[in-house]
């Protein structure tokens, strides 16, 4: 791939041409990647994280720095930088360090706090997830390596998983919902989108399974189709009930009740929508895609 192509793909990073933009990057081998990487500039990058409202690596302008003192050992959760002016200093944010010689050793570390009187960083615990990131390996530095606040492939990779971890789905054939206020599954059963094949359609119809630890936000709801009835609409997760998101008593012919919510999930939770109405039992309405329906969106950590 061409730097001028790569250039091209940077330019889908604004907002009307976002989608095809995660698609392309995510088709991209790692060296390419990091091509993309060194060519994002950080108001891009920004923008990027604005655009998905993400709480993620913190980032700084051109910031350049070098280890002090004793440098690091491979075992170090500190380092003592020349000054920490121009870091961010709340939230994590990544540091790549560059030692002088031999000038292909590198190390990526996640930063989890800087105490600005000592120019002191802290790397984030337990020690495997500060040191040694993105396949570099968590090894011993001098001092005089330098330190920079760069964009990394993996900060791209965790900006773009809140679109790579997102669903929608409907229903088309209509559920007989239980009479009088039994809870059921709701059983959706065609996928709008899903481009990490984490919704179930077929086995356990509903069924949104969770990639990676984080908040989920969870939206969706139902409609019946006959009786003036109460409704209820619960947020379930590992088949248990986590969050009631709302019952109230409908006085409208072809009832409906939608709401959302957030959940936490640890990887491989699954979260479903539950329904229930208090007549006689009855079916879903399922004339229009809009009716009966879960999104599902990975929101960060």
């Amino acid at each position: 791939m061409s730097d001028l192509f790569a250039r091209i793909l940077l330019t889908l990073l604004r907002p009307v041409g976002l989608m095809l933009a995660r698609w392309r990057f995510a088709s991209l081998d790692r060296r390419h990647r990091r091509l993309v990487a060194r060519l994002l500039t950080r108001p891009r990058y920004a923008r990027l994280l604005e655009i998905y409202a993400m709480p993620v690596d913190q980032i700084a302008n051109y910031v350049q720095k070098t280890l002090v003192g004793a440098g690091m050992t491979n075992a170090s959760t500190t380092a003592v930088l020349s000054d920490v002016a121009g870091l961010p200093t709340v939230g994590s944010f990544r540091l790549v360090i560059k030692d002088v010689a031999p000038a292909t050793t590198f190390e990526i570390v996640e930063v989890a706090s800087v105490n600005v009187g000592t120019a002191t960083v802290t790397f984030t615990t337990p020690f495997a997830s500060g040191r040694g990131l993105e396949g570099t390996a968590a090894i011993a530095h001098n001092a005089g390596a330098l330190v920079g606040n760069d964009v990394t492939a993996g900060m791209l990779n965790r900006a773009f998983a809140l679109s790579q971890y997102s669903a929608m789905a409907f229903m088309t054939t209509a559920q007989l919902l239980p009479a009088t206020g039994v809870m059921a599954i709701l059983h959706f059963d065609t996928i709008t989108s899903d481009p990490n094949a984490n919704y179930d359609v077929v086995t356990n119809k509903g069924r949104y399974t969770c990639p990676v630890a984080g908040r989920y936000w969870v939206g969706g709801g139902f409609a019946v189709v006959t009786t003036n009835t109460t409704l209820e609409l619960d947020i379930y997760k590992n088949g248990a009930l986590y969050k009631r998101i709302q019952l109230f008593a409908n006085t409208i012919a072809g009832a409906y009740i939608y709401g959302s919510g957030f959940v936490k999930c640890a990887a491989g939770d699954f979260i479903e929508l539950a329904g229930g109405q208090g007549a006689a039992a009855q079916n879903t309405n399922t004339t229009s895609s809009s009716l009966c329906w879960m999104d599902v969106q990975y929101m960060g950590q």
